[in-house]
């Protein structure tokens, strides 16, 4: 046990472990009634050599008696030193001392005794301290410290707490130091694949363009190079050429005073496409283009842009057939007609069947005159008795709601107010 624990202490505990240890071990040895004999003079070589087993002996107490720092043992089950050894010891140096001496050498002088501890007069020598299990070894337990000894303990205790708080304190500075620049590490490589993104992009910007004939070979912009422009019709605004696309349309809004002649209306603001001076280049260009509306819109605006510049694709692919390349059977009727059907909102239905709506319009005249509360329940119910008896089948086509009937009911009102 020895061994093992003594390479593991420090010069003050080594001194506490022969103080308490060795005395206590020897005050047991005499306890048990081993008694150590005086220790012999030292002779010449040739009576040490006739010595041998003194020799030994001396060694193996001087052995016992210090405790040098040597390495534990590998075996942990190896005896220790106790008072039994020190019996053993002490019997070893008895029969030596018993041992006759050969002729002609002088007797080994005597091994002088343990040095014992003076002891002041007055004083009984110190018993040795017994821990409370029993035991004789003591390492320091229930020993008080005095107040140096306790303040220099405290005093490493907070220079080892500031110690480990400094070499926290680098590593977190250390740890922040480092995500600050992993993250701006990240920040430069987003910034990188966003100019190399954008510059992707302009370049694809760029061909489109040489594509489609809006820079040269070197990339430059092209002067914009209009054939045929009519500098009376470009000089125009808008308004006026989207009026000028609808001959004879516009006299109907010119009599609109907004009194009673009904409410004033805005300029026409869309071009009428079916016109035949635009719809003539429109199916010029479109076969050329491969029936493209992109491409169609482009080649237009690039040869008239005082003409199609509100063009977009989206009108132009509505124009377009559904069963392959070229116009549609409603665009071909526009064509002919050379503008498109206007979109009134009117319920044509009832228009077929003026009958039907003469009667309606009596029967409500007639309740006007005798004084009956007209409401939308009423109406509805006197148009659906009225087409049930006239024509039934319209009413899988028309469902008479509550809307229409209001509706209806309003127009009726108002030329009937405005007779």
């Amino acid at each position: 046990m020895i061994k093992s624990t003594t390479p593991h202490l420090s010069e003050g505990e080594i001194l506490l472990l022969r103080e308490s240890w060795i005395e206590r071990l020897v005050a047991a040895a005499k306890a048990s009634g081993a008694k150590i004999p005086p220790r012999k003079r030292a002779g010449t070589p040739e009576q040490e050599a006739c010595q041998p087993a003194v020799k030994t002996a001396i060694k193996k107490r001087r052995t016992l008696a210090s405790t040098p720092k040597t390495k534990p043992s590998s075996n942990p089950s190896a005896p220790s030193a106790s008072a039994q050894d020190v019996v053993d010891l002490t019997a070893e140096l008895s029969a030596d001392e018993a041992t006759p001496t050969p002729a002609g050498l002088a007797p080994p002088a005597p091994v002088p005794a343990l040095s014992k501890p003076q002891v002041k007069r007055g004083h009984a020598p110190k018993a040795p301290e017994v821990r409370p299990d029993g035991s004789l070894l003591s390492w320091g337990y229930g020993r008080k410290l005095s107040a140096a000894e306790a303040a220099a303990q405290r005093a490493r205790e907070r220079e080892k707490e500031q110690a480990e708080a400094e070499a926290k304190a680098r590593l977190e500075e250390r740890r922040r130091h480092l995500e600050a620049a992993k993250a701006e590490q990240k920040k430069q490589e987003q910034r990188e694949k966003a100019a190399e993104r954008q510059r992707k992009c302009r370049a694809n910007k760029v061909k489109k363009e040489m594509q489609a004939g809006k820079r040269n070979s070197q990339g430059k912009l092209l002067k914009k190079m209009v054939l045929g422009q009519d500098k009376a019709v470009a000089g125009l605004a808008s308004a006026e050429r989207a009026e000028l696309s609808r001959p004879g349309k516009t006299m109907w809004k010119m009599k609109r005073n907004g009194v009673r002649g009904g409410v004033r209306q805005l300029r026409h603001s869309r071009m009428n496409w079916y016109h035949p001076y635009l719809w003539s280049l429109i199916d010029v260009i479109a076969p050329r283009t491969g029936w493209s509306a992109q491409k169609i819109v482009q080649q237009l605006q690039r040869q008239a842009p005082h003409l199609f510049a509100t063009l977009n694709r989206g009108t132009v692919h509505k124009w377009f057939s559904k069963s392959g390349k070229g116009w549609s059977q409603a665009t071909k009727r526009n064509v002919e007609r050379r503008a498109a059907l206007a979109r009134s909102g009117r319920a044509g239905i009832l228009n077929e069947c003026p009958e039907i709506v003469e009667e309606v319009k009596s029967k409500l005249e007639a309740l006007r005159a005798s004084h009956v509360a007209v409401t939308v329940v009423v109406v509805r119910a006197l148009m659906l008795a009225v087409i049930k008896e006239k024509k039934p089948e319209l009413l899988t086509r028309f469902s008479c709601s509550e809307v229409g009937a209001t509706r209806r009911v309003r127009d009726i009102l108002r030329v009937l107010t405005s007779s």
